[in-house]
């Protein structure tokens, strides 16, 4: 992370503090993870060079440059046409070989599918029955869950042993 640029992610009002612990808003009502949120749950997805990542809420395009840098395949789903296009743009702009879609992450990427690993950094109401999961990470406002409120242990306890986005 500390390769990252993070004030390239984050809009102009709030590039002075682009490098404090705190998310900052990004425009359209989102935010930018805190450092530690990405830190924490790029650590706990386990992320390995060569792996293949669907990002559900690209926002600035952030924790997206974190896992390529890392070496992962990223595929990266934002359903706000603007902060997809931004997001596009500071890719290119700055080399980051990320695969980005406009469009609702809760239907996933099958055309890419499977997936070592799914991050949700975007909020919905619940996790869509569309995904089999050995192991999903999702933001938090309790340990792993700002964005779906999820049992964590009854999640892993159902976990498959392959990662299935789609169909």
């Amino acid at each position: 992370m500390a390769t990252i640029d993070r004030h390239m992610f984050v809009p102009e009002p709030f590039t002075s503090r682009a490098y404090e612990d705190c998310a900052l808003p990004i425009g359209k009502g989102q935010t930018i993870s805190q450092p530690y949120t990405v830190a924490f749950m790029t650590q706990v997805l386990g992320v390995k060079e060569g792996d293949r990542i669907l990002e559900i809420g690209t926002g600035s395009g952030y924790q997206a440059a974190v896992l390529a840098a890392m070496g992962a395949r990223v595929f990266s789903m934002e359903r706000n046409l603007d902060l997809h296009g931004s997001a596009r743009k500071m890719f290119d702009r700055l080399g980051y070989r990320v695969a980005t879609k406009c469009g609702d992450g809760t239907v996933g990427w099958s055309e890419f599918a499977p997936f070592n690993g799914v991050m949700v950094t975007a909020g919905a109401p619940d996790i869509p029955s569309r995904y089999s999961v050995s192991w999903l990470m999702v933001e938090s406002s309790s340990f792993l869950s700002a964005t779906w409120s999820v049992n964590l242990s009854s999640l892993l306890q159902n976990a498959a042993n392959s990662l299935t986005v789609g169909n």
